[in-house]
């Protein structure tokens, strides 16, 4: 094939993607599938932020990391609702059984996590448009290590935002370390964060769709979308969290931050969900270039199809049962006459069929 003729065929697959994942964020409720992930988002904040503040009050007795962490929530919301949270932090900073609240928070945050995992997993397969097929056990012991993969990636996520220059200059005097060694942490962190991102994202894209993708990409076209679209976002919802959010923030206290975090989480998730539907079409696109019949659906192996004949089966009793309700009353109306009700049910019948549009 000339070059130019190639060339022509790449741009038009590449309009192409764009087209269809325009039309799939759409068809497959992207908004609400944001949502139900913000949801199980927010869930999991409070119990981490628990388990994060009783782990550092075992090594941080008398608090004094205290004006580090209220720093690093001043990045996420207002100052000055960060401030108001100084009071409740200081307080399980210095309880009496810190291990409890560990034990506890990490619990509730790993079943938190679960459940994102488990609905993200959801959203994938609808951009893939396949069925759950994986029985339930076998789902949520995948969900399960997904969720252990994300759990240490927060976890480093976490230590990397609070290791901040005051905290890691004094572990470092503490431990006996040369000083380049802070110097180092403070230049490399960053770039070892942006890894940590791509690996999370790259594991919730492989691993939580009913589908065998032709390979783990750590950097796929979905996940380069997602990643930079979210990192523009937090620089644009920064800004105006300090500019225009101020007023709300001072007006509503701690449930602007609150309102504002909501918001954040949403953007977050609906970039994520976004992302996957870009790589579905992404690979149709590739199949469609090689020649493959993916017009309709794409042509990937599931991973699993126990549970698609469970629900087909249940599927067929559900029918077989309306029909034998439904002989039943043709045969009781041969006998009976048909009341007001029931005939204008049949006329509705007969405008308008299940799944198709109206008659003309």
């Amino acid at each position: 094939m000339p070059d130019s003729a190639s060339r022509d065929l790449q741009r038009t697959g590449v309009r192409a993607v764009v087209r269809r994942t325009y039309h799939s964020v759409i068809r497959h409720r992207v908004v609400d599938a944001a949502a139900s992930l913000t949801f199980f988002a927010l869930l999991t904040v409070f119990p981490a932020a628990l388990a994060v503040v009783s782990a550092l009050s075992v090594v941080d007795r008398q608090g004094d990391s205290l004006t580090d962490i209220i720093q690093v929530l001043g990045f996420i919301v207002r100052p000055e609702t960060a401030q108001h949270l100084e009071g409740p932090l200081r307080q399980l900073l210095t309880l009496d059984n810190p291990w409890v609240g560990f034990s506890i928070g990490l619990v509730l945050t790993l079943w938190s996590l679960s459940g994102y995992a488990t609905a993200f997993g959801r959203a994938m397969n609808t951009a893939y448009e396949v069925e759950e097929g994986r029985r339930i056990w076998k789902f949520r012991s995948m969900m399960l290590l997904v969720t252990l993969l994300v759990m240490v990636g927060g976890a480093i996520a976490i230590v990397i935002l609070l290791g901040t220059p005051t905290i890691s200059a004094a572990i470092v005097r503490q431990l006996g370390w040369a000083p380049w060694i802070d110097d180092l942490w403070n230049v490399a962190k960053w770039p070892v964060l942006a890894v940590v991102l791509v690996v999370m994202v790259a594991v919730l894209y492989y691993a939580t769709p009913n589908v065998k993708t032709p390979q783990l990409r750590w950097v796929s076209a979905g996940a380069a979308f997602a990643i930079v679209t979210w990192a523009l976002a937090t620089v644009g919802f920064s800004v105006y969290v300090e500019t225009v959010g101020s007023g709300g923030n001072r007006a509503y206290g701690w449930l602007g931050g609150a309102i504002l975090l909501l918001v954040y989480l949403y953007i977050s998730n609906f970039v994520l969900v976004v992302g996957g539907e870009l790589d579905s079409e992404v690979i149709r696109m590739r199949q469609l270039l090689a020649g493959i019949e993916a017009d309709e659906s794409i042509r990937l192996p599931l991973r699993d199809v126990t549970r698609n004949f469970t629900l087909a089966r249940w599927r067929d009793q559900d029918i077989a049962a309306a029909h034998r309700v439904r002989i039943a009353a043709q045969q009781r109306a041969e006998d009976e006459e048909s009341s007001p009700t029931e005939e204008h049910l049949r006329a509705m019948s007969r405008q308008v069929r299940v799944g198709e549009p109206p008659l003309p």
